[in-house]
């Protein structure tokens, strides 16, 4: 078999992998349940695949870093700078929100602000909807 072909099938199995993804999610939120929201902000945004793995891999570091805990270096993340990534101090929502916009691969942070929403409403990553909370109690330009 060639090597172009073989790079040929390899493409499609991930674009089968990542249409199996989506349509789990769907199964999960096909008609817009609050207690779903995050899956359906998974759908909505496409938020699949590498996208997904990249999301994930971040969540998991600013938590270990929010809880005190010094991050396991685990491998660089494609568009997330390391040295922010695994800075030793507890995130500030600042940093938080900037890399997750980094591993989402957009430039504003509406996309994120409704996935902390999302997280808001479903009751998971609490850490996030909570440090968010406390950086916009603190701000006097957010009220």
């Amino acid at each position: 078999m060639s090597e172009q072909l073989q790079r040929r099938i390899d493409l499609l199995e991930e674009e089968v992998a990542t249409l199996k993804e989506a349509i789990q999610f769907l199964a999960v939120c096909k008609s817009t349940n609050r207690r779903f929201l995050f899956f359906d902000w998974i759908v909505k945004y496409n938020v699949l695949g590498e996208r997904r793995i990249r999301l994930d891999q971040v969540l998991l570091t600013l938590a270990d870093r929010l809880e005190g805990r010094s991050p396991p270096k685990r491998s660089a993340i494609t568009g997330v700078p390391s040295e922010l990534l695994y800075k030793e101090a507890a995130p500030t929502y600042a940093e938080a929100k900037l890399l997750l916009m980094q591993a989402l691969g957009v430039e504003t942070d509406n996309i994120v602000e409704q996935l902390i929403d999302a997280f808001a409403e479903q009751g998971i990553h609490t850490w996030l909807v909570s440090l968010r909370a406390t950086e916009e109690a603190s701000d006097p330009t957010s009220q």
